[in-house]
């Protein structure tokens, strides 16, 4: 009894002390950004800790390193900030500046699609009202769990398990023309504007990436330098030797493969509302890392 209550103690002051370091570290943010408007901050990279934390747009530096990782950072209408560290979540509402410091390693539940072994299923299911699959045949090893609405129906990206290929099947099962399973990877483009036409990253058997649409048609094929994550309306291209910046919305460089700069593969967000971003990404140079936009202008603190 004396062993499990001692156990409980050092849970209970682990905890405590892990709440402490959040609302220290959230505080810390507060007190030094408040006198600054959203569109004005940026993270900046101290070398010495190997960490990000907050500077003006200028390059003062406001707050010491407190991230791991630089952040994705994005003003709601309501001016809410989500600032995200190794220790903790920190969510700071830009109105009266309270702040809400959760700890970051606790778990949050994901729902997973269950499979179903009627051989006379060949699709999926989605819940009631919403594009998220509930359940698959078995005659696919995996699939993505967002459907999305192409000519009025559903469709979902899946790997079939006879050849362990991707393709697009409508929810009998039925793939759609040219998407069928003969891709090594297969992903929507979500970001991309046009709304009538949809466009899928894929790679193929020999290899080589690209985009390929409904209708058969390619683009960048044999071009890209990685694989496409589409996570953002950007995204940073790396190989060994090159680096550049696609953007997803129309499918054009915003730069152009080179190998001056070295691009990360974070991008950096800042913006008063979903339709106004101005975009950074992380160029690392040596040990040292700084920020560009898509016009090329470095940010660097001012030390």
């Amino acid at each position: 009894m004396k062993k499990r209550t001692f156990l409980l103690l050092i849970v209970f002051c682990t905890i405590s002390l892990q709440a402490q370091k959040c609302d220290s570290i959230a505080r810390h943010i507060v007190e030094n950004i408040k006198n600054y408007l959203p569109d004005d901050l940026l993270p900046y990279y101290d070398k010495t800790s190997n960490e990000w934390g907050l500077m003006s747009k200028d390059g003062k530096i406001l707050t010491q390193p407190i991230q791991e990782y630089p952040s994705e950072i994005t003003f709601n209408p309501d001016f809410k900030c989500i600032l995200w560290s190794k220790w903790c979540s920190i969510l700071i509402n830009r109105k009266d500046y309270s702040y809400v410091a959760v700890d970051s390693t606790e778990e949050h539940a994901q729902v997973i699609p269950r499979t179903n072994n009627n051989p006379s299923f060949h699709g999926f299911k989605t819940y009631e009202n919403s594009k998220t699959i509930s359940e698959y045949s078995n005659r696919y090893t995996q699939i993505n769990d967002n459907a999305f609405i192409y000519n009025k129906k559903l469709y979902a990206i899946a790997q079939f398990a006879e050849n362990k290929k991707y393709g697009a099947i409508d929810q009998e099962g039925n793939p759609l023309p040219f998407l069928d399973f003969k891709f090594k990877s297969l992903n929507l483009v979500r970001e991309y504007k046009n709304k009538t036409q949809f466009w899928f990253y894929f790679e193929d058997e020999k290899g080589q990436k690209g985009f390929i649409n409904t209708k058969g048609e390619t683009q960048f094929y044999g071009q890209l330098l990685s694989y496409v994550f589409g996570s953002g309306f950007y995204d940073v291209q790396n190989s060994e030797k090159q680096s550049g910046v696609l953007n997803l919305r129309t499918l054009k460089w915003t730069i152009k493969p080179q190998e001056k700069l070295k691009i990360e593969n974070t991008i950096i967000t800042i913006g008063q509302d979903k339709e106004n971003f101005t975009y950074y990404v992380v160029v690392s140079e040596g040990d040292e890392k700084y920020l560009i936009d898509m016009r090329k202008k470095v940010y660097k603190p001012i030390k």
